[in-house]
């Protein structure tokens, strides 16, 4: 018998695939029909070769969840495949709007490709639309996994200061709001340096290193797991 958390899995999974075949729509609305396709500036490389990674691996993911959910007599689902669906639903959510990140830096980079065009402004509003959606789909996952009994994992290194019941400790904890600020800061920071290597390509060998070095440093700094006092 399905219990209300498996019911909010399935549903949650169906939105997923639903979110996947409309990018999976989108990306190929705005690749090959010629009033989006002469006006857009991520149909190239590397936007292009990212969306088409995406696209396989979102709705691949997708239908990964739905086969897991649906699987006959597997019902109650116990709590690791609870969980493995869950991930695997934020994983379909995260290659959408890591594409959808990428498409508005080649918008925001490229406007005179589309900004004095009907089309233009069509296909602005097309990523705009696209964005609701996914917002839309990230609430309800964040909604459904509220529900689920996520463990949090914590290690104990040492502590700042211990005297007497004053104890401040150097922790690191794992749980799913830094699981999810994980994926997002580096996601945006894998965009951000397969875009950085355009801005740069003029640049002497000595500063290309220093600067990578340095953004490697940015991306490390708020993506470093978070500290508990206890």
């Amino acid at each position: 018998m399905m219990s209300p958390t498996d019911r909010a899995l399935q549903r949650d999974a169906l939105r997923m695939l639903a979110t996947a075949l409309v990018f999976c729509f989108f990306f190929q609305a705005t690749k090959h029909l010629s009033a989006w396709a002469r006006v857009n500036p991520f149909a190239e490389d590397p936007y292009d070769a990212i969306g088409s990674f995406a696209v396989q691996f979102a709705v691949f993911v997708a239908l990964l969840s739905i086969i897991r959910v649906v699987r006959v007599g597997s019902f109650p689902l116990n709590a690791r495949a609870q969980r493995l669906i869950a991930r695997g639903d934020l994983l379909c959510v995260a290659a959408v709007t890591l594409t959808l990140l990428g498409d508005c830096v080649a918008l925001a980079r490229h406007t005179a490709m589309w900004s004095h065009s009907a089309a233009g402004r069509d296909l602005l509003l097309l990523v705009g639309g696209h964005w609701v959606w996914t917002f839309a789909a990230i609430w309800f996952w964040y909604r459904m996994v509220k529900r689920l009994p996520m463990p949090t994992n914590v290690a104990h290194y040492f502590n700042f200061i211990n005297i007497n019941s004053l104890k401040v400790g150097f922790d690191f904890q794992l749980d799913q709001l830094s699981a999810i600020f994980l994926l997002i800061i580096t996601g945006v920071g894998f965009l951000i340096h397969v875009y950085s290597t355009s801005y740069m390509h003029e640049e002497k060998p000595e500063h290309f290193g220093r600067y990578f070095a340095f953004l490697n440093l940015f991306v490390f700094i708020p993506s470093y797991p978070d500290e508990e006092a206890h």
